[in-house]
């Protein structure tokens, strides 16, 4: 294989799944908007276990043009991871990450680029509207925003993409991150300085979604569960409620008792029951989904496992080894 081309300006990451069919128009639309630019540019395509023959067509497309480099992860372990191995293999200057469905429109890095000359170390795009969105999902999306802004303290605007381009010092302050990784809170996260570019997203051409609802959910709950202390805070609250109606209930048998009425007893006792039993469970699923976050974190699994890859500095880059180390046998470039 081709050596990879040597100190980029710029690297551009982008994640796929299963997209065999908009891998060629996306690199001709990567290539025609950034034509006229100044700066080197690399194209580091990261595919997350695909099942048709995107991992081909990246061959071809780096066997036309060496500034095309690839990772091919052993299995689908999900976008965020995808997007570290790539930002792990990238090497330039600044870092551009965008999804390979077409949905983030190329044409808009001309725009990126101009803001990071201009100062900005985060450029984050955000996406305004779609004419495939319907209005339950665009419903979920604001919402999951709403809630994570007022429970997590993060100013996340709703609409926000993993379609950014990140200078060198905030790529390498991330990369430092031991957790799984949610990029839209630790771009937010980190501070520096940031624009927003806002964008509309065209209809998809190729292809189905690849984030399905019980995908989002579970990134939502990832992301609370980060950057929040608002579970630990509700079963405090929690608590206290059903302590405080457990006193209440107290102090009612203990009038009635005084007075000599009859306790009806069984209404009292089922209320207190199901609350409490409730209360009780809530409390435990809390605890738990702590415990399990800890429990992922104490194994030390690598978030992905790369089985191919265009080159050995890729391979080495995304698996976190130093440039001399020797590779594993079958390993590497492939």
């Amino acid at each position: 294989m081709d050596s990879a081309v040597e100190g980029p300006a710029v690297s551009i990451v982008l994640p796929l799944l299963n997209e065999q069919e908009s891998l060629r128009p996306l690199f001709e639309g990567l290539t025609s908007a950034l034509r006229d630019r100044a700066e080197s540019f690399e194209f580091i395509f990261v595919d997350d276990g695909s099942t048709d023959g995107s991992l081909a067509v990246l061959r071809e497309l780096r066997a036309r043009d060496a500034r095309v480099r690839y990772l091919a992860l052993s299995r689908n372990f999900g976008h965020q991871a995808a997007l570290l191995a790539g930002m792990r293999a990238a090497g330039g200057r600044a870092v551009i990450s965008l999804d390979a469905d077409l949905q983030h429109p190329p044409a808009l890095l001309p725009a990126l680029l101009e803001a990071w000359h201009a100062g900005a170390e985060v450029v984050q795009t955000r996406r305004e509207g779609s004419g495939e969105e319907t209005w339950s999902k665009r419903l979920l999306s604001r919402g999951f925003y709403w809630v994570f802004r007022r429970l997590c303290g993060l100013d996340l605007p709703a609409g926000v993409a993993d379609f950014r381009l990140l200078d060198r010092r905030v790529v390498d302050g991330l990369l430092q991150f031991s957790e799984p990784p949610f990029w839209r809170a630790m771009v937010m996260w980190s501070g520096f300085r940031r624009v927003f570019v806002a964008f509309d997203a065209p209809p998809r051409r190729f292809g189905q979604p690849k984030y399905t609802l019980e995908k989002s959910l579970a990134m939502a709950v990832e992301g609370l569960f980060a950057y929040s202390r608002v579970p630990i805070l509700f079963l405090w609250l929690l608590a206290a409620a059903a302590s405080g109606l457990g006193f209440v209930a107290a102090l009612h048998a203990a009038i009635s008792f005084c007075l000599g009425l009859t306790l009806p007893g069984w209404t009292t006792l089922a209320v207190l029951t199901g609350f409490l039993s409730g209360a009780i469970l809530c409390a435990l699923a809390t605890i738990a989904t702590y415990v399990e976050r800890t429990h992922r974190l104490a194994l030390g699994r690598p978030p992905f496992l790369v089985s191919a890859a265009s080159d050995d500095a890729a391979f080495r880059a995304a698996c976190g080894q130093p440039p001399g180390a020797p590779l594993p046998p079958g390993s590497g470039a492939r």
